[in-house]
């Protein structure tokens, strides 16, 4: 896709094509990958920027 074609695109639109994981090893790039994760239920214990930190997975 160029980068005409994505800019006519709503962002609703682009995340709804996405695909994780890529259908086929070669369409595995970080234009098709999301960015974000579901850590968890924020509330009272959870919710400074410190406690978020410590729920993320160590890479």
């Amino acid at each position: 896709m160029s980068l005409l074609e994505a800019s006519n695109k709503s962002q609703l639109e682009w995340i709804a094509g996405l695909q994780i994981p890529p259908k086929a090893p070669h369409q595995l790039n970080a234009s098709n990958l999301r960015k974000t994760a579901i850590i968890g239920t924020i509330g009272p214990k959870t919710n400074s920027p410190e406690m978020i930190n410590k729920l993320r997975p160590k890479d």
